[in-house]
């Protein structure tokens, strides 16, 4: 069996399937990011802030970030029901 690789320090997160390694924002934001969920287990008491989001990404309704590319083109990127598809011209 081979060893593990550690994860780098930008992605300190490994998750439980031993497959990935997350950025500390990627954990506890409602988002499976892991693939099993292990990201998000455990995260009832965690209280987030969440980071501001760049001046080219899209700040959704559910603090989420999403390029700004993504605004408006038809498909729910933020996964909060659609909140980069609104007020957008057709």
């Amino acid at each position: 069996m081979c060893a593990k690789l550690p994860c780098p320090p930008s992605r300190p997160y490994r998750c439980r399937n031993d497959r990935v390694c997350l950025r500390s924002e990627q954990v506890c934001n409602g988002i499976d990011d892991c693939g099993d969920n292990s990201d998000e287990d455990d995260c009832e008491d965690v209280m987030r802030t969440p980071r501001p989001c760049g001046k080219v990404e899209f700040t959704c309704s559910n603090h989420r970030c999403v390029a700004q590319e993504l605004q408006c083109d038809l498909f729910d990127d933020c996964g909060d029901g659609g909140s980069d598809e609104l007020h957008c011209k057709g």
